[in-house]
């Protein structure tokens, strides 16, 4: 087998990083003596079809690991920066010894463990998430032919998605059907396929980023790559997907951002155009685009439960109330790379109480890294606080699902709040039934407050806030009235002051993609020196606004 020389360059790095004490295997830890074996591997250098194949192959051995087999090694690929900071994490709470891998060694590897190997076209590149979910449920490899040619590939070919024609199940069975273009090969896999998928989860992704491809073959998800905005035909296959699940799955992934071809769109714009057409459906989107190392991240519980606890809040009459809450690590995608790498090593950060939302179901689909942030939190004076957004379990609007729907959603929204000790929560929504929605939230779970931050209610004034009330307990809700983007502190903080002279409990959403945390910090304290104003946490806040209300 041919080794590249980017392969001999990556053997070199390695050797500096093990001079610079990074990359020394872990004192072995556990009970039964063995240590957790890992190969990894940089894809920076490598190109698009190499980058597949790898994916391909972490996904396999993860997903062997979960299903039994202590023997085999974990993979892990290394990307961006973020990558090598979990991965030192991992090191120093788990007994992990490391070994650097190259393409032509983990085929070797993998040689016992793959049944075969399919190839997609990178002419056509909607192929690959077709090939990816083929592969999930024929324990295959993804190459493109030309890497099939240059490893020497010894495994038996089962599928050629680079060919007019599909055969079902493998390409020597089975029957054989012409596919002329996109919607015809996802018509294909959507007949053959779907039944032998976990029905839970669907993934949603670009086909040219590697994040996520291996949670595609660890879990055997149905992975599609469709326009939700610019093409009818392929809105109405998406439909036709959709329609096809159980009611409630879950979409995981981002909204294609490179066909935002119209006027005035962006990620946001096409990302809610996503989110709209789910909810409609009464489905909803788990945002996760650039996760990477989701098979890898699914095989390690937390070392202990994840806990916070609570300061409650007495409000003072003729005190003034803010409340900062940090968004969006409600995305996975955030968890994995901006907030590990940017905002929580913020020098000013645990000075001061903030909120911070966080996806609900972190625990599920990486239990250590949930369990990372809450053991990195600012103890003193309790200032970090963890709630969930947007909308709780997942991005959905809450009032666009039908009743039986969205009973099932608050049932899985207060499961996921309590794996994640939270009790407040921040929701985009206004689809004008946002009253008899949430007082569904308070009748059906204990959950303290929801933040209501969908901009659509700029225009209601600052005092719109409600208390949802049972026989059992309150729940806060209140429209927030200002939102921290890229203001200097002086304005940010006379924004404050203003919405304040209407009513007492301002809410500021903080807006985290503008990493404007020094403006927020200083604004922070501005309102703590003043005199007038308690700058509190998110179950404090809920707590002095519900005792406010029922005066």
């Amino acid at each position: 087998m041919k080794v590249k020389l980017k392969f001999v360059w990556l053997s070199l790095i390695f050797i500096n990083l093990l001079l610079l004490g990074m990359w020394g295997c872990e004192k072995d830890m556990n009970q039964s003596g063995s240590s957790m074996k890992v190969y990894h591997i940089s894809l920076k250098d490598l190109d698009i079809g190499e980058q597949m194949l790898v994916k391909s192959l972490q996904g396999l051995f993860n997903r062997k690991i979960e299903e039994g087999n202590k023997e085999l090694p974990m993979i892990y690929t290394f990307i961006r920066t973020s990558d090598y900071k979990w991965y030192e994490d991992y090191k120093d709470n788990y007994p992990l010894s490391s070994e650097l891998k190259t393409i032509v060694s983990l085929i070797y590897d993998a040689d016992a463990y793959a049944d075969g190997y399919v190839l997609w076209d990178t002419a056509r590149p909607w192929t690959l998430t077709i090939a990816f979910t083929y592969a999930a449920q024929f324990n295959a490899l993804i190459l493109t032919p030309q890497l099939a040619d240059q490893l020497h590939i010894n495994k038996k070919l089962l599928m050629d998605f680079t060919q007019d024609k599909w055969y079902y199940p493998t390409i020597d069975s089975g029957q054989v059907q012409n596919i002329s273009g996109k919607a015809e090969g996802y018509a294909w896999a959507l007949e053959r396929l779907l039944a032998g998928c976990d029905m839970t989860r669907l993934v949603y992704l670009r086909d040219d980023i590697p994040d996520l491809k291996d949670f595609i073959i660890f879990k055997k998800l149905f992975a599609i790559n469709l326009d939700p905005l610019n093409n009818t035909d392929e809105i109405n296959l998406l439909k036709q997907i959709l329609l096809k699940y159980p009611p409630e799955i879950q979409v995981l992934g981002w909204a294609d951002a490179s066909y935002a071809t119209q006027p005035g769109q962006d990620n946001v714009t096409v990302e809610k155009a996503l989110v709209t057409l789910l909810s409609e459906n009464n489905d909803f989107l788990l945002p996760a685009d650039f996760a990477n190392n989701l098979s890898f991240h699914g095989l390690f519980q937390p070392p202990t439960k994840l806990e916070q606890e609570e300061q409650s809040g007495i409000y003072e009459k003729g005190k003034k109330y803010a409340c900062f809450i940090v968004s969006d690590g409600d995305n996975l995608q955030y968890d994995f790379n901006h907030m590990r790498t940017v905002l929580w090593e913020h020098s000013k950060r645990g000075k001061y109480p903030l909120g911070w939302t966080l996806a609900p179901t972190l625990v599920h689909y990486a239990p250590f890294i949930a369990w990372y942030y809450y053991n990195s939190a600012a103890e003193s004076g309790f200032n970090d606080t963890f709630i969930t957004g947007p909308s709780g379990y997942a991005y959905v609007h809450p009032s666009s699902l039908d009743e039986a729907n969205l009973l099932a959603f608050i049932d899985l929204t207060a499961e996921a709040m309590k794996n994640m000790d939270m009790s407040c929560m921040v929701t985009i929504d206004s689809r004008g039934k946002e009253s008899t929605t949430y007082q569904k939230f308070a009748e059906n779970s204990d959950i303290k407050g929801v933040f209501m931050v969908e901009p659509d209610h700029a225009y209601y004034p600052p005092g719109r806030s409600h208390v949802f009330s049972t026989d059992t307990h309150d729940m806060g809700y209140i429209v927030e009235a200002v939102r921290a983007s890229k203001q200097t502190a002086n304005d940010l903080t006379n924004e404050i002051k203003i919405a304040a002279q209407k009513y007492p409990f301002v809410m500021v959403y903080v807006h985290a993609w503008d990493n404007n945390f020094d403006a927020v910090f200083e604004t922070i304290k501005n309102l703590q020196s003043s005199g007038e104003f308690e700058v509190v946490g998110p179950y404090q806040f809920m707590d002095c606004l519900i005792q406010y209300k029922k005066q």
